[in-house]
């Protein structure tokens, strides 16, 4: 049998021998490829791709593709950012003359950017925090333009008009804390006061409250499981609560843990970011969650961590030399990532705006 075929094979043409032999190696490779990473399935309604959740995360990656666009705030650090109304809002924050500032800034495309007239304003404020919740915008606490600690709240329904729903929470003053609205209320979390600037003096918090209303503050824990830290990042995902990375100060500290909790007074670490780092931002974006650049008490970077389940975190590239930053804000805005100012320690306060798209690269 064996000879027979091999005679009956010497009678063909070459381009018929080479035409099986392509087609052998095409058919087996594929099958490779369906085995390893997808099941095609039929059904009523037509074909569906179902991946394999396992090998998803080895061959789907995200990359940034950022481009630069002038700003005109002149520099700021510290401050903060919300979308609110179908536009990017921008808040406060240390102008390029070191001065803490209450200006308001807008915009409807993230291009073109108005200083907004406001009424009832709160006061000059950096390093505090800024939630959407109840159909408002919330700014509270931070540092004052004479350096105090705040532990006031405002809100405001058009971001135009301002009224002060409490000069002093029932949480102490703080700065460079966490906020984030979970289960219907506003979380204040962790953060740092000063009790003598001058003299190095910091207290830092590990605490959680709670608001319903902005006025009514519940302490959840006085000592939450992930340790004083301020310049941490909070983020929202499957129910739960989770705070990740951060700083401390006196002495020096990084931290790259993370933590969840499904009602915000019990905590358990549940994973590791990359490496460690604070003063980032978290945006949540096409059902990921990114952590946009950061610092580490020794530098800021230009490469971030992208996470499917706020636990398994891994670097996102950069088509393109990104921006190195810290202290900066981001958001989630017209299907792009917004890094809105900050520094990267060689201009102190960077002047410039960058957007960028998320691509996955199979």
């Amino acid at each position: 049998m064996k000879s027979k075929l091999y005679n009956n094979l010497k009678t063909w043409p070459d381009w018929q021998i080479w035409t099986v032999v392509v087609a052998i190696i095409i058919a087996t490779a594929g099958l490779i490829v369906y085995q390893k990473y997808y099941h095609v399935f039929s059904s009523d309604e037509g074909v569906s791709e179902e991946f394999d959740e396992t090998d998803q995360s080895s061959i789907v990656k995200s990359i940034f593709d950022w481009q630069k666009l002038p700003s005109v705030w002149g520099g700021l650090i510290s401050h903060s950012s919300v979308v609110f109304q179908d536009k990017i809002w921008v808040m406060g924050g240390k102008d390029k003359d070191e001065l803490s500032t209450n200006a308001i800034w807008s915009s409807s495309d993230g291009a073109n950017w108005v200083k907004v007239s406001t009424k009832n304003v709160w006061p000059a404020r950096s390093s505090h925090k800024s939630v959407i919740f109840d159909n408002k915008i919330w700014v509270m606490g931070g540092i004052s333009s004479t350096d105090e600690q705040l532990n006031d709240v405002w809100s405001s329904s058009d971001g135009l008009t301002w009224t002060e729903v409490t000069d002093a929470a029932a949480w102490p003053v703080r700065a460079d804390f966490a906020s984030i609205v979970f289960d219907n209320k506003i979380f204040v979390m962790g953060g740092w006061s000063a009790t003598s600037p001058q003299g190095g003096e910091f207290t830092h918090y590990n605490d959680v409250w709670s608001s319903a209303d902005g006025k009514n503050w519940e302490q959840f824990t006085a000592e939450a499981a992930w340790g004083e830290r301020a310049h941490f990042s909070a983020y929202t995902f499957d129910s739960k609560l989770f705070v990740a990375g951060g700083l401390a100060s006196m002495p020096q500290r990084e931290y790259s843990d993370i933590y969840s909790s499904a009602d915000g007074k019990i905590w358990s670490t549940v994973g590791e970011l990359p490496e460690a780092r604070g003063a980032g931002d978290i945006v949540s974006a096409n059902g990921s969650l990114y952590f946009i650049d950061g610092y580490d008490n020794d530098q800021a970077y230009s490469y971030s961590f992208y996470s499917k389940d706020g636990i398994s975190w891994s670097q996102a590239d950069n088509a393109l030399a990104g921006p190195i930053r810290s202290f900066h804000a981001a958001a989630f805005f017209k299907n792009k990532i917004w890094l809105i100012g900050g520094t990267d320690f060689t201009d102190d306060k960077v002047n410039d705006l960058w957007s960028t798209e998320i691509i996955g690269d199979k």
